[in-house]
């Protein structure tokens, strides 16, 4: 009988070494018990397939304990770790003691971090709810309803 984990593993241990540089991308999650999780995440180059492939790791509930896990158990040369990306958290961002200075220090002095985008997207979205008068609001839902019922009067194909 096969083990599927097995192969899985192998698979990914392949793939992540087929790469000269890969970031991390690290994010917790709440499973359906309410148990919260830190994922890892790497996005790399696979030069055997000629693609872009983002792959799940592993889970953890210390991510830089899982980045040198990964690294020890893929054999991964610790410069290979260009970028590293996660949410605003000082647990993860933080410049002093952060996952990403741990990183720098230990793995990649030129490391790039970043705050992920699409967090960074939710928070502003939220931050501009709280901005937005009544009446720009009443204009953009009138905006949004003309669009939404006259979008064939946008079609200059005819």
């Amino acid at each position: 009988m096969v083990n599927i984990h097995d192969y899985i593993m192998k698979e990914i241990h392949d793939d992540v070494n087929s790469s000269l540089f890969w970031p991390a991308m690290a994010d917790e999650t709440t499973d359906s018990s309410v148990t919260e999780q830190l994922i890892l995440y790497v996005r790399f180059v696979n030069i055997a397939k000629k693609c872009v492939q983002t792959r799940f790791l592993a889970d953890s509930e210390n991510i830089f304990d899982l980045i040198k896990a990964i690294f020890e158990k893929f054999e991964l040369p610790r410069e290979s770790l260009v970028g590293y990306s996660s949410d605003g958290a000082s647990v993860m961002t933080g410049v002093r003691k952060g996952v990403a200075a741990k990183l720098k220090a230990q793995y990649n002095p030129k490391l790039f971090t970043q705050h992920c985008f699409n967090h960074r997207l939710v928070l502003a979205s939220k931050d501009a709810q709280k901005e937005i008068p009544g009446e720009v609001e009443t204009t953009i839902k009138d905006v949004l309803d003309h669009l939404k019922w006259h979008s064939s009067d946008l079609c200059a194909c005819s």
